[in-house]
């Protein structure tokens, strides 16, 4: 897939403006049940998983990261005493689906989608990589086991609809950022936006680099794009905003993400060191989570030579 530079999705984004008014408008009609919103967060990397239900069927937004967090998070759903019938992976980063293969144990009728092929291949990828470098930590998970080709099915329009006519609008128009590929969803219902790992809340995001593409300052360039983008489309809606990492709340959500990361590239820049560059961040965001994963990995990709 050859990917969209801005001035291309400056282009298609006010012909989508209309097309997201146009269903929003269709999926308020259908919507009439009583639907409901069930959060987990995991014990690894504050990672979130999103049930939603409508009183009979529930859609999972994504996986967690291992089969602890699995099991803890299939209480959530059983909790629910709802059918799983979906199964939504975001994007391609192993703690978003690695405990794909405990929860189909579980509920081997729910439908496992992503939103594109490109998504869909990302995840093969990614496992292939971890299992070649010895360090995929879901034996469940690896491709001898987990038949990923059969599992995932790619989504055929932008619509997830439950038989009683709640649905979910699916976007993933969205520049190679923190990933090369990210999918978010919105809930008329619940007048919520599932942001996935284009928002992080508190929590240090992922500027580093994973199998070869680092996330450097065209991406975070792409990212604050990706986060104008989205509230240009939702923001007259004013829905509660779900992070993929950290807790949910209103578009200061990105306002601070952006202001985060414009201030992690003056530090790298005028920073002697890695150790200086980390002891800064640290001490401007003491409020910040996963300094040992996150941001750790992200000045090592942004400072390797200091």
């Amino acid at each position: 897939m050859v990917l969209k530079n801005q001035s291309e999705v400056v282009k298609e984004m006010f012909l989508r403006a209309l097309a997201v008014a146009a269903t929003l408008f269709m999926l308020s009609a259908n919507a009439y049940s009583k639907v409901s919103l069930s959060e987990f967060v995991g014990t690894k990397e504050l990672v979130n998983s999103f049930l939603v239900d409508d009183g009979k069927d529930s859609l999972l937004i994504d996986a967690q990261i291992d089969n602890e967090n699995a099991k803890e998070l299939v209480k959530v759903i059983e909790k629910s005493n709802t059918n799983l019938k979906y199964i939504f992976v975001t994007h391609s980063h192993p703690d978003h689906y690695m405990g794909l293969a405990y929860i189909l144990d579980m509920y081997p009728q729910a439908q496992v989608l992503v939103a594109n092929e490109d998504i869909k291949n990302s995840i093969i990828a990614n496992t292939v990589f971890m299992q070649e470098n010895g360090f995929l930590s879901v034996p469940e998970m690896h491709t001898d086991k987990f038949d990923y080709e059969a599992a995932l099915e790619v989504m055929k329009g932008n619509k997830i609809y439950f038989p009683s006519g709640t649905a979910l609008l699916v976007q993933d128009d969205y520049l190679s950022s923190e990933t090369g590929f990210i999918s978010t969803l919105y809930s008329p219902d619940l007048n919520a936006l599932f942001a996935s790992d284009l928002a992080y809340n508190k929590v240090f995001p992922w500027l580093g680099e994973w199998m070869g593409a680092p996330v450097g300052n065209q991406e975070i360039t792409n990212w604050k794009f990706n986060l104008e983008i989205m509230e240009r489309r939702w923001g007259e809606l004013k829905p509660v905003v779900y992070a993929g990492h950290g807790e949910a709340g209103g578009f200061e959500i990105f306002a601070d993400l952006i202001e985060y990361m414009e201030i992690f590239q003056f530090v790298v820049r005028t920073s002697g060191s890695f150790e200086e560059a980390y002891n800064k961040l640290e001490l401007l965001f003491p409020e910040y989570s996963e300094a040992e994963l996150f941001l750790n990995f992200s000045l090592k990709n942004h400072i390797p030579g200091k």
